[in-house]
């Protein structure tokens, strides 16, 4: 399957860093969840750099949604990937965390039948516990890191630190719950894209008065990626 892309060319670390693909970078993080880096007015002559704080921040949003940190992001790579899922839905996992159902038991010493592994990661994520790349179907591995983070919830809530989960059981509850709780702080993906829209007015506004060729020509661009 062919994958969208927004770039046409690397920006990042090491990245080829064209003024017209950091510009809409530094637009598109935020509202995909990244922290918004102001940029200066020099900086918005040139489309935006791709200085030292916006690359740190790539890394840090590479970090949160369980990607590889390098700190660049790629046209088709997996950030770039991720970012369209974030703000678009399209090609995010479509299982709701809250919905999910356990067949057997998942975590130390449990069956861990690969599709329940990758509800109880879907869960952990849910409950921002653990970074999961949405645009990617979970990893149907057990480990270390998700028995570990069993345990801390279950130390944490005074249920016995067995590092499982079975359908239904208490620590299955605490992380439904948990879900639950951190869905009603995040927007559904329909406002997300609503509120992206007013992205369009300050690139209309920049383009105009710098008539800079290469910020109009990622207009479209922008635009696909909220519709």
């Amino acid at each position: 399957m062919k994958k969208d892309r927004l770039l046409t060319g690397s920006v990042g670390h090491g990245g080829e860093n064209k003024p017209e693909d950091v510009f809409l970078l530094r637009q598109l993080m935020p509202v995909a969840g990244g922290k918004e880096i102001e940029a200066t007015n020099n900086d918005l002559a040139e489309g935006g750099l791709a200085d030292s704080d916006f690359v740190e921040e790539i890394g840090g949003f590479q970090e949160d949604n369980g990607l590889t940190v390098d700190g660049v992001v790629k046209p088709g790579g997996e950030t770039e990937q991720n970012i369209i899922a974030q703000i678009t839905g399209e090609g995010a996992d479509k299982v709701s965390a809250e919905k999910v159902v356990l067949k057997g038991d998942v975590g130390e010493g449990a069956k861990n039948e690969p599709e329940d592994v990758a509800n109880v990661r879907r869960l952990l994520a849910a409950a921002n516990k653990l970074p999961l790349n949405i645009a990617e179907p979970p990893p149907r591995f057990i480990d270390t890191k998700a028995v570990e983070l069993l345990r801390s919830i279950q130390r944490d809530h005074g249920v016995f630190d067995t590092g499982r989960v079975s359908q239904g059981d208490e620590t299955f509850q605490i992380l439904q719950q948990k879900a639950g709780d951190a869905s009603k702080d995040k927007r559904p993906n329909g406002e997300i894209q609503v509120a992206a829209l007013p992205l369009l007015i300050p690139i209309l506004l920049h383009a105009a008065r710098t008539a800079a060729p290469h910020i109009i020509r990622s207009l479209p661009k922008l635009g696909a990626a909220i519709r």
